[in-house]
């Protein structure tokens, strides 16, 4: 494995913010043909809650001859996104023509996110019956907010490592003199398997509060079997997020959020 394997924990005070499974399949046209009235009846005692967004996309289309551009014009697709929300909205499912999703804001654990999410999975599977899944994703978004944790004045460099920190972490650049800094980095997991970090300075719902972001997304881009197996290849997308995190912050920073082993939390 490419992170070290640490134990579970789950912080009284966690910066997780969100956390979003993405499934793509082949475009179906029916569902963004009509309302998709039998899946919002299989899924509705848990995500009452209904909304539509319509999306569009803008394309520039491009004629070439020999002379040069012989004509452009923009085209326009609107497609529409179902949401279903959870009677408290904290926990949703989005569905297009091209991808099901499902995302909570109260995020506990990986155990307890399929749990919640089994129904509308099956759910989907047994009214639209796609061919095969050709993405899959987990994305995980992390907050490290130093005011809410009572750490105002802390340097970053006392909390996240120098990997994930950047300039941030370099002792000759003070740092109230770094405005900003955002850094990509893309992981081969194993052949099939990648992750995405995208980490730096910034601020989430309208704070004020200068953070720190880490925004991990894990997928694996082939085709797989669209039925209950999905959940296995989740498993394997989970597994290296919690050891990534762990090895990007330092023990000061774990210790603040107040961890409890995932095992006694459920004794």
């Amino acid at each position: 494995m490419l992170f070290e394997e640490t134990e579970r924990v789950i912080y009284a005070k966690s910066p997780l913010r969100e956390v979003i499974c993405q499934l793509r399949f082949p475009t179906d046209l029916s569902i963004s043909a009509q309302p998709p009235v039998e899946f919002q009846k299989a899924i509705r005692s848990l995500f009452p809650n209904y909304s539509e967004i319509v999306e569009e996309e803008r394309n520039i289309e491009v004629n070439a001859s020999e002379g040069g551009i012989s004509d452009a014009h923009f085209t326009q697709r609107k497609t529409p996104n179902f949401a279903f929300e959870s009677e408290d909205r904290a926990w949703r499912v989005n569905l297009t023509s091209n991808f099901v999703a499902f995302s909570s804001t109260a995020y506990t654990t990986w155990e307890d996110f399929k749990e919640r999410f089994d129904l509308p999975l099956n759910s989907f599977l047994a009214t639209y019956k796609p061919p095969f899944f050709n993405r899959a994703g987990l994305r995980y978004l992390d907050v490290i907010d130093r005011h809410e944790l009572a750490l105002d004045g802390t340097p970053w460099a006392e909390l996240l490592k120098p990997e994930i920190l950047g300039m941030l972490s370099s002792p000759s650049i003070p740092e109230p003199s770094v405005r900003n800094t955002t850094q990509q980095t893309e992981f081969a997991l194993d052949e099939t398997t990648t992750m995405v970090v995208r980490s730096g300075l910034g601020s989430v719902g309208g704070d004020t509060n200068t953070c720190f972001i880490i925004d991990a997304d894990t997928f694996r881009a082939d085709d797989v079997a669209a039925d209950g197996s999905i959940v296995e290849k989740l498993d394997l997308l989970h597994a290296p997020v919690s050891a990534f995190f762990r090895q990007s912050i330092t023990s000061r920073l774990h210790d603040v959020m107040e961890p409890s082993s995932l095992e006694d939390c459920h004794a």
